[in-house]
């Protein structure tokens, strides 16, 4: 697989439980059980439909010295300090976000943070700001010292970090039958927001249709009666980003 330097993966189109194309697995250690595995499921949805990916230990030291890897695609802009990983996960375990030099079970794992997940559906974000090594795959290490656990993820995002916080607790205040109101919570100090919305399911904000925002509420208008909609909110930050 060829360099890329972003991503957004849900692993919706993936056939369980196969992942995706240019994602792959690190499974080795002393102790390593034949049932640990990493792979992809429909049991627990963790964000966004069906298909999420589980992270199992089985009887595995994964405290210690086995190692169950999840492996990002390989990416032309780690080592440029430049962009963030954002991921959902669900079920209480801890898991160790890094980097390896190769997806071969020989590659050599650093770690950049730890994550506690917990058992509610939770949205991480991990600066990779730090990180200007030669390593091209960042790597998400299941950490669990319970033997039979495992950590769901899903909606893995790799993206340049952005000049002013995300934006959060996005609500639907009220409807009627080609009106909505909407509002979020701003983290910063933006005054200009953009509003991106289509009919569900749809997946990529930059196909929906954009309205501006210069307060953290807007409605919209002329929808269609009995249709659910999908929208996304982000913040213009400082020089227009």
């Amino acid at each position: 697989c060829l360099p890329v330097a972003t991503f957004y993966e849900d692993f919706d189109s993936a056939t369980t439980p196969e992942l995706p194309a240019c994602w792959s697995t690190i499974l080795r250690g002393p102790t390593l059980s034949d049932y640990a595995y990493v792979e992809t499921e429909t049991f627990n949805v963790v964000h966004s439909g069906p298909i999420s990916v589980e992270m199992y230990n089985s009887s595995s030291d994964t405290a210690g010295a086995d190692d169950v890897i999840l492996v990002s695609p390989n990416l032309s802009t780690l080592g440029a300090g430049t962009h963030r990983l954002k991921f959902w996960a669900k079920n209480a375990g801890s898991l160790q976000i890094g980097t390896v030099d190769s997806n071969t079970d020989s590659a050599t794992f650093t770690l950049l943070e730890e994550v506690t997940t917990v058992d509610q559906a939770t949205e991480y974000k991990v600066e990779f700001s730090s990180y200007t090594g030669p390593d091209t795959f960042v790597a998400i290490r299941l950490n669990n010292s319970n033997s039979y656990s495992s950590v769901y993820l899903d909606d893995i995002v790799w993206e340049v970090s952005p000049t002013c916080p995300d934006v959060s607790d996005l609500t639907t205040d009220a409807t009627t039958t080609t009106t909505a109101d909407l509002s979020w919570q701003s983290n910063g100090s933006e005054t200009q927001w953009q509003v991106s919305y289509a009919p569900s399911p749809a997946t990529d904000p930059y196909a929906g249709t954009v309205v501006p925002a210069s307060a953290p509420a807007t409605t919209l208008t002329g929808l269609t009666s009995a249709t659910s909609y999908t929208y996304w909110v982000r913040s213009v930050c400082a020089g227009g980003n």
